[in-house]
């Protein structure tokens, strides 16, 4: 794989994971525990 497809692989992959942890801001739907595990 090429280093730019390598780059762009990684950026959609921290993308989901941005979008992830906005939807657990909820503190009520998510403990702080699974937020801290996913955040970490």
């Amino acid at each position: 794989m090429s280093d730019l497809k390598q780059a762009r692989v990684l950026l959609e992959a921290a993308a989901l994971d941005v979008s992830a942890l906005r939807g657990m801001g909820d503190a009520v739907v998510f403990a702080d525990a699974v937020f801290g595990f996913h955040v970490q």
